[in-house]
């Protein structure tokens, strides 16, 4: 039975060994100190129990070479001990160089696409029932300070900044560094435009052409004479508007974004 206890020691050593060597990415992913030896402290004792084991077998088949039952016990429980202590002692020295882990925080860093000034706005931090809002500061670093513990959940980054959008907007893990980049990049403005054609006796007109800005966009009216079309154009902007039936123009004007317009045809 001697290999047999040997086996199982060699296993239990190898896994303490691995234990151990991993505690920096344990550390990492929030395994605190007490849980890290409430696992190492009972591999320990087995690899102890089971070298402890195989030295009894083992001196059972090398009778004579003690000259006492005590001998005996001192040669069995002192390499055990050894072992235990080996593996605790390492555990304590591994984790005694990990670095305190103080309050979580997680620093955001909000870059433009092309390079540009830093946008203007906030971005909300979202993770299960968790969710913490911060302004974009000049710098665009922002730090979300005294977070609760969620690593290994998905975190979600909504950045809101007028003319901006999120490259890249999918849910992600908490990093190990602790940093992420968010790049927002520009997008067109788009206004909506809706309104009714009618005729001067206030007649809805259907199939109505109606143009923006001499075919940039347009739109055709339905039965009641309604359209709605989306423009990319900043609110505020003027634009020309023409109304047009077979080909003729009914109606044209210049009309502010956004609107709802009620323009009346007259051929």
């Amino acid at each position: 039975m001697t290999w047999v206890y040997a086996a199982l020691f060699a296993a239990f050593v190898a896994l303490a060994s691995t234990f151990i060597a991993l505690a920096g990415r344990l550390a990492q992913a929030g395994i605190s100190r007490p849980v890290f030896f409430l696992v190492l402290v009972p591999v320990g004792l087995g690899s102890a129990a089971f070298l402890e084991r195989a030295l009894r077998a083992r001196s059972a088949e090398a009778k004579g070479k003690f000259n006492s039952v005590l001998g005996q016990l001192q040669f069995r429980l002192g390499g055990s001990v050894a072992v235990f202590a080996l593996v605790v002692g390492g555990g304590v020295a591994v984790m005694s160089s990990q670095p305190s882990s103080g309050p979580l925080q997680l620093v955001v860093r909000v870059r433009a696409e092309p390079p540009d000034e830093v946008p203007r706005g906030n971005v909300t931090l979202n993770a299960g029932v968790f969710s913490s809002r911060r302004e974009i500061p000049p710098d665009g670093e922002i730090v979300f300070a005294s977070l609760p513990d969620i690593r290994g959940k998905p975190i979600e980054l909504v950045a809101q900044a007028p003319g901006y959008a999120a490259v890249d907007g999918q849910p992600r893990s908490f990093p190990e560094s602790g940093v992420i980049v968010l790049s927002l990049r520009k997008v067109a403005p788009v206004t909506l435009m809706t309104g009714t054609v009618l005729t001067r006796d206030r007649q809805p007109v259907a199939g109505a052409l109606v143009d923006f800005e001499r075919g940039l966009v347009r739109a055709r009216t339905d039965d009641l004479g309604y359209f709605r079309a989306e423009l990319p154009r900043a609110p505020g902007t003027n634009i020309l508007v023409m109304v047009l039936v077979d080909k003729r123009i009914g109606h044209q004007g210049y009309y502010t974004t956004p609107n709802e317009l009620t323009l009346v045809f007259k051929p």
